[in-house]
């Protein structure tokens, strides 16, 4: 434990010092087991083992507890079962060190040999089989005496029963011998020896059936018609088979081929086979399903009884076989019946809504975007549309996101991913830029200005755009037309001053990729100069004929420029892309 020590010590002046320090000590040695048990035999005196076993447990010694308390498991007193266990020993100090463990082995051994017991396996056979016979020899309760091998028993059987041997001796506490009867009926057999507690058995050996098997039905029975293709097919006999006779080449389906009157080019159908219902049917299982409309017919020879008599006469059902149902399935393939627009058909409105019709309903889970598409012809490209079933699915219809480009030539694909309600796929896909074009009407829509609104209509002359003046132009122009330019006159004042247009002018338009903002907007470099164009890519409302967009106009006012009224000149032009 801790101890605290105090120490002192004084000068020639009789000054005197102290100090304490604490001194901890710890037991670190483990306790020592001593007197453990040698290893004990003891005698079963239970079923399947011995019960309240005691030993005088181990001691333990230690350097400072003097001893410690010693556990064993199984503790004394336990149920031990029959051979060998291990009893470990363990012991613990106070201070918590561990002893290292011993052990001893305890082994349970059975009681004397008191009774004996007789099995049969099996208890019942023909006349042709062998029973095999098994004596154990067991004590008071019921051990197996594993340990006897010198006990001679006796064996005796009457009916005709021979025995293997009628003397066996014990090895282990076992003996085994062999039973044979060449005649019918039951044998009783009992095993003796001394004084031992005897057993007997009874079997039963059965005549021996010498016939061979036959054939006593088929299903489907021969001559069956409006077979289902996946009816169960299987054959009865009139006794027990034998598996091993059941192979591939003893019994057969055949198919008829309808094209020859000779059996020799009919086909085997390769089928699984089973022998059930004690062993007297034979199930096939084909690896796939029979054909329809279809002449079947079984074939037998070669299988042989459980007592290994072989058929002697071959069962073949060629002259009456079952026919298989007629297949009433839609098998046939949906076909395109037209389309709308009509292929070649010309002045097409850009609002259309194309559609195809099919020969019988479809499959509308099918008629998706991936497989029904409105393409452009010039590059068959694919227009985003919306696909919808019409019709009672007989129709495919197409909603295109955007009003068609005037002018432009489309057509409608369609894929053999679409199928009916049956899941007949699509024969051959359908459409092509050649064949199924239909063309937008021209657009008749002429460039022009619907209003001019000054959203900034007083300038700084700080040579700023941001305090020049601003316009909004709203156009219409031509949707095939995509570049845009504008000019200007330099800005003159109803006095001689003048503003030039150019490096003072920019324009640009929301609806453009490229010059969409004051930061990329396109400026004036001349005066009455058509300035370089910008993209035209968006439609501010898609309805209205042509495209709808806006261009904002800027102006910045140099410095030191006049104050006054300015006015100019200005043009505007689209061209379609080069």
């Amino acid at each position: 434990g801790d101890n605290l020590v105090t120490c002192s010590v004084s000068d020639a002046h009789s000054n005197l010092g102290t100090g304490t320090a604490h001194v901890i000590v710890q037991d670190t040695t483990p306790p020592v087991i001593e007197n453990t048990p040698t290893d004990m035999t003891v005698v079963a005196n239970a079923t399947g083992g011995a019960s309240n076993v005691t030993y005088v447990l181990p001691t333990a010694t230690d350097i400072v507890d003097t001893s410690d308390p010693v556990v064993c498991s199984p503790a004394s007193g336990s149920f031990f079962p029959l051979g060998g266990t291990t009893v470990t020993c363990n012991s613990q100090d106070a201070a918590g060190n561990h002893a290292t463990p011993t052990s001893f082995v305890v082994t349970v051994v059975p009681g004397p040999i008191s009774q004996l017991s007789l099995s049969a396996d099996p208890t019942s056979t023909s006349t042709l089989g062998t029973i095999t016979l098994t004596v154990t020899g067991k004590d008071q309760y019921g051990n197996v005496t594993t340990n006897d091998n010198s006990t001679v028993v006796a064996l005796a059987a009457d009916n005709g029963g021979a025995l293997g041997s009628s003397l066996v001796t014990l090895i282990a506490g076992v003996a085994m011998t062999s039973l044979n009867n060449s005649n019918p009926g039951t044998v009783h057999v009992n095993a003796t020896s001394g004084v031992l507690t005897p057993d007997s058995e009874t079997v039963t050996f059965t005549a021996v059936d010498t016939n061979p098997p036959s054939v006593l039905s088929t299903n489907p029975a021969g001559g069956a018609t409006g077979v289902a293709i996946t009816a169960p097919l299987f054959i009865n006999f009139d006794k027990a088979l034998q598996s091993t006779s059941i192979t591939s080449a003893n019994i057969q389906l055949m198919q008829i081929n309808e094209a020859s009157t000779s059996p020799a080019s009919d086909t085997v159908v390769t089928a699984t086979l089973s022998l059930v219902s004690g062993d007297t049917q034979v199930e096939l299982l084909p690896t796939s399903p029979l054909q329809y409309s279809t002449a079947y017919y079984f074939v037998v020879n070669g299988v042989m009884s459980s007592f290994g008599f072989p058929m002697t006469v071959a069962y073949n059902s060629h002259d009456n076989p079952f026919v298989t149902q007629d297949n009433t399935a839609d098998v046939i393939a949906p076909t395109v019946l037209g389309q709308y627009p009509l292929p070649e058909a010309s002045g097409v409105l850009s609002t259309v809504q194309p559609y195809v019709d099919f020969s019988e309903a479809m499959d509308a889970t099918t008629l998706t975007d991936a497989n029904v598409q409105l393409r452009l012809a010039s590059d068959d490209s694919v227009i985003p549309a919306t696909v919808v079933a019409a019709n009672g699915s007989t129709r495919a219809r197409l909603e295109p996101a955007s009003p068609l480009t005037a002018g432009a030539s489309y057509y409608i694909w369609v894929g053999t991913s679409v199928t009916d309600l049956a899941g007949n796929h699509l024969a051959s896909a359908y459409g092509n830029s050649e064949l199924s074009i239909f063309t937008i009407a021209p657009e008749d829509v002429q460039l022009a200005i619907t209003q001019i609104g000054a959203t900034q209509s007083f300038a700084q002359a700080d040579d700023s755009f941001a305090d020049g003046w601003h316009w909004t132009f709203n156009v219409t122009a031509p949707t095939n037309e995509t570049q845009l330019s504008m000019k200007f006159g330099d800005f003159l004042s109803s006095g001689t001053s003048t503003i030039p247009a150019a490096g003072n002018i920019q324009f640009y338009s929301p609806q453009a990729s490229d010059a969409n903002s004051e930061g990329t907007a396109v400026g004036i470099t001349a005066a009455n100069t058509y300035s370089n164009p910008l993209t035209l890519s968006a439609d501010l409302d898609p309805v209205t004929p042509g495209r709808q967009i806006q261009i904002k106009v800027e102006v910045k006012v140099p410095i030191g420029t006049p104050g006054g009224s300015y006015s100019t000149s200005y043009g505007i032009q689209t061209n379609p892309a080069d």
